[in-house]
């Protein structure tokens, strides 16, 4: 007759460096995880995460009938927009500068020539 699964009985050769391991990799430092824990950690949607996953924007893996997301991947996204973010900001403010020199230029020449200003 076989034992119950959960018996308490441990094996004495079984060590526990094999068995914090799996306990780990079962936790949160697991390397792959689901599309919906993806979506959580970053906060957004599972159909929003899905489109993320079809562009190829996080990488992941599929086993059996199961995609799941490669942890490390997620950092990398994160990463990405953030340094795309600062990129953008940089842009805007170098762009909302020169606009304003530029307008300031303009003015400066109509108010030389003696011309009209319209708002």
């Amino acid at each position: 007759m076989r034992p119950p699964i959960d018996t308490g009985y441990e094996d004495s050769h079984v060590d526990t460096e094999t068995r914090t391991a799996t306990n780990d990799v079962s936790g949160n430092l697991s390397l792959l995880v689901s599309v919906e824990q993806a979506a959580a950690i970053l906060g957004i949607g599972r159909t929003r995460f899905f489109d993320l996953v079809m562009s190829h924007a996080v990488a992941s893996v599929k086993i059996g009938r199961r995609r799941l997301i490669v942890r490390s991947s997620l950092a990398e996204f994160v990463e990405r927009l953030v340094r795309d973010q600062d990129v953008t900001d940089e842009d805007r403010a170098v762009s909302y500068h020169s606009s304003q020199s530029m307008s300031l230029i303009a003015l400066a020449a109509a108010s030389r020539s003696g011309a009209k200003i319209c708002p």
